[in-house]
Parts: structure tokens; sequence; C-alpha cells
């Protein structure tokens, strides 16, 4: 599975962060996070389980911190 995500400008890096959707209110701690440098180049998700729902986020590094993460997109994985 590949997301989309739409390029901020500006932006030195970005983090996607997924976990299963099932797990409510979880830590932090608790999500893969995954670190990559251009929108157009998002690593493939991989090691998903089919059939399972998967709540993914992104979060853009830009002048000296992270921005927030975005709003929450679940996907099942096929």
């Amino acid at each position: 599975m590949r997301p989309v995500v739409k390029a901020i400008p500006k932006a030195a890096s970005y983090q996607l962060r997924y976990i299963e959707t099932q797990i409510e209110n979880p830590p932090d701690d608790a999500w893969t996070i995954m670190a990559f440098r251009l929108a157009r180049k998002v690593p493939i998700v991989t090691g998903l389980t089919p059939g399972t729902s998967y709540t993914f986020q992104v979060r853009a590094l830009g002048g000296l911190d992270f921005n927030d993460w975005s709003d929450p997109v679940t996907r099942i994985c096929t």
C-alpha cells in the first residue's frame, strides 16, 4: 500500500505513521512511524494484514519542528 501525501511548500521531510484501527486511543509509541524526504516518494507500507483496517496520519518538518499530525485516514488492506 502506498499512501498519497500532498506536498507542503518548504517542508524538509515528512513522517507517516500507521496503526491497526481496532486499537482505541493508542499511545504514541504504539504507532509505526516511517520517515521520508519527498511527498512524491512516500514509502510503500509493507507487512500489513489483508482484511485489516489501518489508520494513517502524516506530518511535515518545517523550519524548526514538525507540524501537527494530519486528520486520520482509514483504509482496509486488500
